[in-house]
């Protein structure tokens, strides 16, 4: 009996002995990981997770048919752009005759036309200072400022505001309608789609402050179709250069997803620059302010361009470097899945989806690098992160941009020296199979 109870003595021994070595590899390997990451944030060199690279089929990529003319034809719609609209269209600056007459929406399949009719009050008195955003396939909004408004705005005196004006055209009608004013000293406002009927209005001003020189407002509006639009968000931040502590909060980009409004902005404590996500409800209660530590170290002087949050996951990509950054941001933990310096990745967000694209052309020679591209496919809803690699379509091609529809679609644009030199080829563009990556 006691024999016996020796060796299961032994047994287990060997057991723990085994358990604890596995459990001090996996702790080595994790702390190898993370002296790597650390080395690359520090040299401010590429971050990415490691993953298995799967191959997409050629038929993945489907050919969109040209259904525009470049050389200004009878009746033609030109200088197509990609929008966020359902179902799928372009926007296009329709010409008869080789003069421009307006702008124009056109389903994907070219048979439906509508054209935008907006009276010419908005040409003389008044000039646009947003992008386009449309709700409903049928109402399209914009903020406009009058002229004789205009010469207050961006300069050195912050007393002066001129009132900005939030118009809505109705596509079907051709009538506009004011919805919303704000009084600004800074033309800096953009628009996000929360759904069909509502969408997020913010901006940053400069406003007087008694310490600074100036002092900054961040603001949030909900505007919703009908246009009883609401302020939810409403932030003042100072800060002296040289001081050890900033005051306020600064929302330098902003989103809104999943009944959370979310906001990237830095503070400055102790002498040092931090940066953090914060998030807030819709009557503009501050739910949860979480600092980004990787960002700051890797930011520095520069500030997102563009800036989306889709469940767990953050991306944006800078102004002036044009770096891009993801984030994963979890109650526990945020962190850095992916940093590419310099513009080598394209990336975009359709639906709940993010897509990054690693191109085969160098964005320092200008030179193809062979003939395959990679695509990263981020399924916020299923916390899944793909890797896909393609062949790029037709000879001496190269990536140059991707983008994304309100449906989940996703186009990415080709071009070759051959497009680039002759002036009336479009480069070509492709929807990718969302369904052959899931």
């Amino acid at each position: 009996m006691s024999r016996f109870s020796n060796i299961k003595k032994t047994c287990l021994c060997v057991f723990l002995c085994v358990f604890i070595f596995l459990i001090s590899l996996c702790a080595c390997e994790k702390t190898d990981t993370e002296k790597k990451k650390a080395e690359a944030v520090k040299n401010r060199e590429t971050v990415m997770p490691e993953l298995r690279v799967e191959e997409l089929p050629a038929s993945s990529l489907q050919k969109i048919p040209e259904i525009t003319e470049s050389d200004h034809g009878e009746d033609e719609t030109v200088q197509m752009t990609v929008r966020d609209a359902t179902p799928l269209w372009y926007y296009g600056w329709k010409y008869e005759g080789g003069v421009g007459k307006g702008w124009e929406l056109i389903e994907k399949d070219g048979d439906k036309r509508t054209d935008i009719q907006e009276p010419m009050i908005f040409d003389q008195k008044m000039q646009s200072i947003s992008d386009d955003l449309f709700l409903q396939d049928r109402y399209r909004f914009k903020w406009y400022v009058e002229a004789e408004q205009a010469a207050k705005l961006n300069t050195q005196n912050y007393e002066e505001q001129a009132e900005i004006k939030l118009m809505r055209v109705d596509l079907h009608s051709g009538t506009q309608k004011e919805i919303a004013s704000v009084l600004l000293h800074d033309t800096n406002i953009k628009m996000k789609k929360m759904d069909e009927n509502r969408f997020l209005a913010y901006g940053l001003t400069r406003i007087p402050d008694e310490t600074a020189e100036y002092a900054l407002r961040s603001w949030v509006m909900i505007v919703p179709a009908d246009g009883a639009a609401k302020t939810v968000i409403d932030e003042t931040y100072t800060y002296i250069p040289g001081a050890e502590k900033s005051d306020g909060v600064v929302l330098e980009q902003t989103d809104v997803y999943d009944e959370t409004i979310y906001g990237f902005g830095r503070q400055t404590r102790s002498g040092k620059t931090k940066c953090f996500l914060y998030e807030y409800d819709f009557n503009g209660t501050l739910l949860r302010k979480t600092e980004l530590k990787e960002v700051a170290a890797l930011l520095r002087e520069d500030e997102p361009l563009h800036f989306y949050v889709r469940g767990e996951y953050v991306v944006f990509d800078t102004r002036t470097d044009t770096d891009l950054f993801l984030l994963k941001n979890t109650k526990e933990k945020t962190e850095l899945l992916f940093f590419v310096p310099d513009m080598r990745f394209s990336y975009t967000v359709a639906g709940d989806d993010i897509f990054i694209v690693n191109g085969n052309r160098d964005v320092y020679t200008g030179k193809r690098t062979g003939e395959k591209c990679q695509v990263f496919f981020i399924d916020t809803l299923s916390d899944a992160v793909h890797a896909y690699s393609f062949s790029v379509p037709g000879e001496n091609t190269y990536f140059t941009n991707v983008h994304a529809f309100s449906d989940r679609s996703v186009v990415l644009e080709f071009s070759s020296d051959a497009m680039y030199i002759n002036k009336n080829q479009r480069n070509e563009q492709y929807f990718i199979s969302v369904p052959a990556m899931r």
